[in-house]
């Protein structure tokens, strides 16, 4: 399977709206940091 860099690019960006719209709206914090965790597994693959 060949993941492609803009593939994984719409990933982190998908993943940072939907930590940006927990933060707003005080989701967990837990969940957050996690979003956080695999938003940097991500961008180390570049």
């Amino acid at each position: 399977m060949n993941i492609e860099e803009e593939q994984i690019q719409e990933v982190i960006n998908d993943l940072q709206d939907t930590k940006d719209t927990l933060i707003e709206n005080d989701g967990a914090e837990w969940i957050i940091d996690d979003i956080s965790k695999v938003i940097s597994k991500l961008e180390d693959l570049f």
